[in-house]
């Protein structure tokens, strides 16, 4: 560990306790003195058949990196968020290209052609594309199979709506928990509302958000609306919702921007 740079003495405890833990290695005794090492049980051996060559976290190299990163991290020369984005990415892609065991059905997507796999989100288990990015078709889970997808909403009418940050158009878009408006300008924007019968439920008044002035927004949350600032990531300002307004906020006098097609 120490040659590779892997790890550090708080943390040798720790890796040695998961390893014997998980009977990936045994303690071995060999010698007239009895001299302990750790030698490899059948089923360590098994796993780094599998991993070896397929997967770059198996390899000594890319622990190392990654532990770099975090140094640069902790040294505030990177941001956490790219370092774990970088890492998905390629552990993801990996895990796309990994061989569908003998007797598990495989999912096609109906979009690309490329398999489906089981994943766990933020809201639950879903089917994605081992395509992404190229392709982002996602499915519901049904029981361990891809489930059918929510019909796409349509607007009311041929109106369209401005985004009251950026002044784009809102675009009509169906998420896990039913409709909503979307700014067309995302990522750089990223002002979304609810859908209302096919009209976005835009606010009467802007609030402005009292950390960075950006516009806040309504969201159907959990546990009920509550609002949050349209900065969102950069800003994490949110505030419970009081009779339709954010609580503790004073509204602007700004009309939201709206136009016809």
């Amino acid at each position: 560990l120490e040659d590779s740079e892997i790890g550090r003495p708080s943390t040798y405890a720790s890796i040695m306790e998961t390893l014997t833990s998980r009977h990936y290695v045994r303690e071995h005794k060999e010698g007239k003195g009895k001299q302990v090492y750790l030698a490899p049980t059948p089923l360590g051996e098994k796993i780094i058949a599998v991993l070896a060559g397929g997967f770059s976290f198996a390899d000594y190299e890319f622990t190392r990196q990654v532990e770099a990163h975090l140094d640069k991290i902790a040294a505030g020369e990177e941001r956490y968020i790219d370092v774990v984005a970088r890492i998905n990415d390629t552990l993801d892609n990996e895990l796309g290209k990994m061989p569908t065991p003998e007797g598990v059905e495989q999912h096609e997507c109906p979009e690309c052609g490329k398999p489906l796999r089981l994943r766990n989100g933020k809201r639950g288990a879903f089917w994605g594309c081992t395509g992404y990015p190229d392709c982002k078709y996602t499915a519901p889970d049904d029981g361990g199979k891809p489930g059918q997808r929510a019909p796409e909403p349509k607007p009311a009418s041929d109106k369209t709506y401005d985004c009251p940050v950026c002044s784009k158009p809102l675009r009509l878009r169906n998420g896990q928990r039913g409709a909503f408006w979307g700014c067309t300008g995302y990522p750089d924007c990223n002002y979304l509302v609810d859908d209302n019968q096919g009209v976005p439920a835009l606010p009467d008044k802007i609030y402005p958000c009292p950390e960075c002035s950006k516009p806040m927004r309504r969201i159907n949350g959990r546990k009920g609306p509550f609002w949050s600032c349209s900065g969102y990531p950069a800003c994490r300002h949110a505030v419970n919702d009081l009779n339709g307004a954010p609580e503790g906020i004073v509204a602007a006098q700004v009309k939201n921007q709206q136009k016809t097609a």
